[in-house]
């Protein structure tokens, strides 16, 4: 976690991330407690953005990068409070104009995965979240040199070769 957030701070903390570039997919956890604080709220969406933006900076997330941003414990946000509707209404619109050109497949969701109140049902958009990350994605093309992560040089001479040679060397 302290690692992500330094990320934010300098490019050279970001470059430590260089394995996000292998995931499937970035999800950037906004956490709904922190949200409902009105002293918190802010810097956890601006944390968040400064985040993202270090991360395309350094070419660690780019267009082909499958992002969701969830909005955490939704059970902690008054709903019925035009502050907090207000709020997370100003987040989603930071994020589509920041970020919905450099990352066409964001999505944003919201969840209540053990809500502390009837508001929500148990695990409320839990599953949407977890069906989305085990439906298939488009093929990516690993040997397109965008998409290849530079190894690191402290690799195995066996390693190196798999890398050099997707299919195996056959």
């Amino acid at each position: 976690r302290r690692v992500l957030f330094r990320s934010s701070d300098t490019e050279e903390e970001a470059h430590k991330l260089h394995f996000i570039k292998r995931a499937d997919r970035f999800v950037l956890l906004l956490d709904g407690e922190k949200l409902a604080s009105r002293t918190k709220r802010q810097d956890v969406v601006q944390r968040g953005l400064l985040v993202l933006r270090s991360l395309v900076a350094v070419g660690i997330l780019n267009k082909q990068s499958s992002i969701q941003v969830i909005f955490s414990k939704l059970d902690c946000l008054d709903k019925t409070d035009s502050n907090v509707l207000g709020f997370l209404q100003y987040a989603r619109n930071e994020l589509a104009r920041q970020y919905s050109n450099t990352f066409p497949r964001m999505t944003v969701v919201e969840i209540a995965a053990r809500p502390q109140n009837n508001l929500y049902s148990f695990a409320f958009g839990v599953e949407d979240v977890l069906s989305s990350w085990l439906k298939d994605n488009e093929p990516i093309d690993i040997k397109s040199p965008q998409q290849r992560v530079q190894p690191q040089m402290d690799l195995r001479e066996a390693d190196l070769f798999l890398w050099r040679h997707p299919s195996g060397g056959v």
